[in-house]
């Protein structure tokens, strides 16, 4: 190869120090029609939840909001105690899908970094 030409290799590794850390970006390799429709698959999955955290918290503090006059007729209070419990579901779905989710699923190490019985 003459001076200033690059083989398809060096330009690999050139991108690759240019773009280290962009999630799901393999140069140099074909990812294929399955798992671009699997990675839309789960990101359409992860806006359903997030949409779905949303409106649950909105509902539940519209809710206590709209009832809680019959507890107080200052308006102050209904709107704290609808925020309250509007914060209270949001951690709540949030919790449950994130870590509730994942339980029961065993997280497998890569062989190399698996302890065997004899360390």
């Amino acid at each position: 190869m003459g001076g200033g030409m690059w083989s398809r290799e060096d330009k690999r590794v050139q991108m690759e120090s240019l773009f280290p850390a962009v999630p799901g970006v393999r140069t140099g390799r074909d990812s294929g029609i399955g798992s671009v429709r699997q990675e839309m698959a789960a990101v359409n999955r992860q806006i359903s939840v997030i949409i779905n955290i949303l409106f649950s918290g909105l509902g539940v503090g519209f809710a206590i909001w709209y009832v809680s006059y019959t507890l107080t007729s200052e308006m102050g209070w209904r709107i704290l105690m609808g925020l309250a419990a509007a914060i209270f579901v949001i951690l709540a779905e949030t919790w449950l899908f994130v870590f509730a989710g994942t339980r029961g699923h065993k997280k497998r190490l890569p062989p190399g970094l698996q302890k065997t019985k004899n360390q």
